[in-house]
């Protein structure tokens, strides 16, 4: 009880601030969810700048629960987005603040007196804003974002009417304007899916929805805050119409409604289908599934017992939002009944089948594993062609 902590913990705890959640580059760090949407246009624009973009960021919006101290936190934070390049002006009201960030994205319009390459712009509400705000994201959302710019709407749910008139859920005024819609059920989920929503609405040129509720926004927990851990993949099965699918002047609103119906609503589904969102991951006795009507072919099945193992749902979960495992699983048995470690790896065979198998030199040369705990540590290849994570920030609980 008394023993005293290994030197990289003791050094880790000496250095630890209240600025980590803003200030770290990289690793862990302790936030709550509306913490998290603070940090997520940071991580932003540190992904633009190691894409060689000079990037800024406006958010706007009018406060209300659960979202009721997110103007709080940003204002808090104000040395740390001027840092990044990123104002926070809230509304007057909230159709004045989606007004402001719609205005952001008409700086490709402006191209001469232009300091960016773009700004990307968060608005944030209670839901009755969203529904006051329904004629601003129409037209928004009709004439469309800039290439290096991108907006997320953030609508702040009730759905108990703990704090409101009466219980809210925006889903559906956001498909009325035909905004997709992201729902972060975890902190983490705030910063990979907020990367997600900004990447999107830059591919298709509409605007992003996202769902927010209390009982994610007010938790708190341990996120990584590295800028390149969401891995985004730019879709190759979707043609851009001549003149692309960004802001543009002038553009008669016939025009703009044919453009959002005929082809950004198909843009975004293509970057669904790219990047594996939206798929469900079930367990029932035998192992873990996954299947969506979008794209059958992310069907697959992890059998929860492997080699004598049962698998631990932290190592599903690796699997499937990585498709391998960083280091070797204990536990495995071979036909002999001694035990040997393993990398695993989720790969996809010739049918199109996704099968998880040992990512080992032995395996790959069709030989039987060294026996023994100890055997084949520090002996892990690199993967092997074809390996690619099946589901794109999939999540995988224990029943």
């Amino acid at each position: 009880m008394n023993a005293p902590l290994p030197e990289s913990v003791r050094k880790a705890l000496e250095t630890v601030t209240l600025d980590d959640k803003y200030a770290l580059d990289s690793g862990r760090a302790f936030m709550s969810g509306v913490q998290a949407l603070v940090r997520l246009p940071m991580l932003q624009r540190a992904r633009d700048v190691r894409a060689g973009l000079n990037t800024a960021g406006f958010i706007s919006g009018y406060r209300g629960s659960p979202l009721g101290g997110y103007d709080q936190a940003l204002w808090a934070a104000k040395k740390h987005l001027e840092a990044n390049h990123i104002v926070f002006q809230p509304g007057v009201n909230e159709e004045l603040g989606a007004t402001a960030v719609w205005g952001t994205q008409q700086m490709d319009l402006y191209p001469q007196g232009a300091k960016y390459d773009g700004v990307f712009g968060i608005w944030y509400g209670k839901g009755p804003g969203v529904d006051r705000c329904s004629d601003v994201f129409k037209h928004a959302n009709m004439a469309g974002t800039s290439r290096h710019g991108g907006v997320i709407a953030i609508a702040a749910d009730d759905h108990v009417s703990k704090s409101s008139t009466a219980p809210h859920q925006s889903d559906h005024i956001f498909k009325a304007c035909g905004l997709p819609v992201f729902f972060p059920s975890n902190v983490q989920d705030i910063l990979d899916m907020g990367l997600h929503a900004i990447a999107m609405s830059r591919f298709s040129g509409v605007w992003s929805g996202m769902k927010t509720i209390q009982e994610v926004v007010e938790s708190s927990s341990s996120v990584i805050v590295d800028p390149d851990r969401v891995k985004i993949v730019m879709p190759e099965d979707f043609v851009m119409p001549p003149g692309g699918l960004h802001i543009r002047w002038p553009d008669a609103p016939l025009e703009q409604e044919a453009r959002l119906m005929d082809y950004k609503w198909y843009a975004a589904l293509a970057y669904v289908r790219a990047n594996k969102l939206n798929y469900n991951v079930i367990e029932n006795r035998k192992g873990y599934s996954c299947w969506s009507r979008e794209d059958p072919g992310c069907g697959f099945v992890i059998w929860k017992s492997k080699a004598g193992k049962t698998m631990p749902p932290v190592v599903v979960r690796e699997l499937i939002q990585t498709g391998q495992t960083a280091k070797q699983v204990t536990g495995f048995k071979g036909r002999s009944g001694r035990s040997f470690r393993a990398k695993l790896a989720l790969m996809q065979n010739e049918e199109g089948r996704w099968r998880v198998e040992f990512d080992e030199a032995w395996a790959k040369e069709g030989a039987k594993p060294p026996e023994g705990e100890d055997a084949g540590e520090g002996a892990a290849v690199a993967p092997a062609a074809g390996v690619a994570p099946a589901v794109a920030g999939g999540a995988v609980e224990a029943a």
